[in-house]
């Protein structure tokens, strides 16, 4: 929808230095992610322990500017939180049952899930890169030389495949998919620089 590209480009002109929590919470956000995983009571330990060993840049701002950029308050933004470590956990397990064991929600909204951020994933990579087209790309921070586009276009084959980001890189490489790199994780070959 129009609403959520405007919000895609909204957030990704507020910051460059996102991570892939950050990433995922914006398209969580989203009027078109779906299925929105509603978060009980109960859960909000599990949520805020889950949030803590995230790397995050937005979770750092205030609330308010999080809620403003992200256009979403309450049981919304908390809703999205838990979406987004669903898919962090989905891309280091790849395997809808024990991911829906352990986020309270059932196999088919994690599989549901992930088909919806692997859409929105395509349409927010696609941002980055008419934003380049338009105007000079901010300068790179000391120590990150991945741009934004890069690091969505990673998180999408991430969420696509269920593999993590170490390795993802191995499917950089031509005739190496999926399943192959699962195999090599396997074999002890976790990353592109394992491979090489």
């Amino acid at each position: 929808a129009p609403a959520t590209v405007l919000l895609f480009r909204h957030a990704l002109d507020a910051f460059q230095d996102l991570t892939f929590l950050d990433i995922l919470l914006i398209a969580a956000c989203s009027n078109d992610c779906e299925p929105v995983l509603p978060v009980d009571f109960e859960e909000l330990d599990a949520i805020a322990y889950g949030l803590a060993r995230e790397p995050s840049f937005l979770l750092q701002l205030p609330r308010g500017t999080v809620m403003e950029t992200l256009d979403v308050r309450g049981k919304r933004l908390l809703a999205a939180l838990k979406m987004s470590l669903v898919m962090r956990a989905w891309t280091r397990l790849s395997d809808a049952h024990v991911v829906a064991d352990q986020h309270d929600c059932y196999p088919f909204e994690v599989l549901r899930l992930r088909e919806s951020m692997d859409r929105l994933l395509l349409a927010m990579a696609a941002i980055p890169e008419k934003l380049e087209d338009e105007q000079e790309p901010p300068p790179l921070l000391a120590g990150d030389d991945v741009p934004i586009h890069e690091r969505i276009q990673a998180l999408h084959r991430m969420i696509r495949t269920g593999l993590d980001e170490f390795a993802a890189t191995l499917t950089l490489i031509h005739g190496i998919g999926p399943k192959m790199a699962k195999r090599l994780q396997l074999a002890g070959i976790a990353d592109i620089e394992d491979l090489a």
